[in-house]
């Protein structure tokens, strides 16, 4: 099935927000997973060390990575839905911009297949498969 290029774009961009939204509500509503996840969740955060003159904890660590990863899907959806309007005016002068991206997600989907669990691995590769098939449907 053929479609435009902007229209990949878009369907990445979405994917992003998607995630991004579903891993905020994952951290404003963690599950319960008993009383081992918690033991260890106190441990990394009683365990405090000097990091450039500031002192934090593993779970400090952990939570502010979650945050930045929050952060930076929001961003990504954003850039992917400006890059899908310049794909749709000229495909030719988005390509190579649209190449950079898809490099990008590729791997951005193999961690998340490796580290994690298979919806954020999903919901990667089809961003990273949109954006294989946007840089093939850009056309010079």
């Amino acid at each position: 099935m053929y479609r435009a290029s902007w229209f990949w774009v878009r369907v990445a961009s979405l994917s992003y927000a998607f995630f991004g939204g579903a891993h905020t509500a994952g951290m404003l509503v963690p599950a319960a997973r008993g009383a081992e996840e918690a033991n260890a969740l106190a441990a990394i955060g009683l365990f405090e060390f000097d990091v450039m003159g500031v002192r934090r904890s593993h779970l400090v660590f952990y939570e502010g990575l979650g945050w930045l990863l929050t952060a930076n899907l929001a961003l990504l959806a954003c850039v992917l839905w400006a890059l899908s309007s310049l794909a749709r005016r000229d495909a030719a002068l988005a390509r190579p911009l649209i190449l950079c991206m898809a490099l990008g997600a590729i791997p951005i989907a193999g961690l998340c297949w490796w580290f994690f669990f298979p919806a954020p691995g999903v919901i990667s590769t089809l961003a990273a498969v949109s954006l294989a098939i946007a840089v093939r449907t850009a056309k010079a």
